[in-house]
């Protein structure tokens, strides 16, 4: 007789390997979507911060602890620069610290009589240029009246280098003339006052009123250079509360 194949054995293990093929592609395709759907918001974040900080090298602010400002609140041009440069400068150009009485006001010299005798003697105003320590002082005749200004230069060119006695020499002697000063206005502007100060050469600067014609007071280089370092600070605040957001550009 011809023999027959044995029929093959029913293996359990083999029924297993069968059904893992068959769902292999369908397990596939669950684990990858469940895996896209659990890094999507890791990548998003990833891609948020990639962006900010190429963004940040761009702009060349990279800083890995603060937040970047959403929008820039600097001038974005020079032209607006120099508006918010020229609205400062007009509003600063309003107010009375661009005076000159302003600037007396914080002079040495109000807080004293800055004005001496021509009949007084040179020793005299030596004495009160060490006292109050200042180097000028105006002066006047019997009638109160401006008749010229003395200073510290005039003692030494005029006085000490001819070899002459500071106590045996009359003020009027060695004094600048008022015919040859140059006066300002308390109503003048600092800038004004140094320009007419820079033109002369002088450290010194009698204020006439326009009205009555008396020196009301007497301004020294100094107290110019301070009162422009003053203005000049609160430009920089303004300009710095611009550059951070604290203030609007006009």
């Amino acid at each position: 007789k011809a023999r027959t194949a044995p029929r093959a054995q029913h293996s359990p293990r083999s029924d297993y390997y069968s059904l893992s093929v068959a769902t292999l592609p369908t397990m596939l395709s669950r684990i990858t979507t469940t895996a896209a759907r659990q890094s999507a918001p890791v990548l998003a974040r990833h891609a948020s911060r990639s962006s900010s900080a190429v963004a940040s090298f761009v702009g060349g602010r990279i800083s890995a602890s603060q937040p970047q400002p959403e929008t820039a609140t600097f001038p974005d041009s020079l032209a607006s620069y120099s508006s918010s440069r020229r609205s400062l400068s007009t509003e600063a150009e309003e107010t009375d610290h661009q005076l000159a009485a302003y600037a007396y006001e914080k002079s040495c010299y109000c807080d004293m009589d800055f004005t001496i005798n021509e009949e007084d003697v040179m020793y005299n105003a030596v004495q009160r240029f060490s006292a109050f320590k200042v180097g000028s002082l105006v002066v006047t005749d019997d009638a109160g009246d401006m008749t010229g200004i003395i200073s510290e230069r005039d003692y030494i060119t005029k006085l000490a280098l001819l070899g002459k006695k500071s106590k045996d020499t009359k003020i009027k002697e060695v004094m600048t003339t008022a015919a040859n000063l140059i006066t300002g206005s308390p109503d003048d502007t600092v800038d004004a006052c140094m320009e007419k100060m820079l033109s002369r050469s002088i450290r010194h600067l009698p204020l006439v009123d326009k009205e009555s014609g008396k020196c009301v007071g007497l301004l020294s280089i100094k107290d110019i250079i301070k009162i422009l370092v003053e203005e000049k600070e609160v430009e920089i605040k303004k300009l710095s509360k611009i550059a951070l957001g604290q203030d609007e550009v006009v």
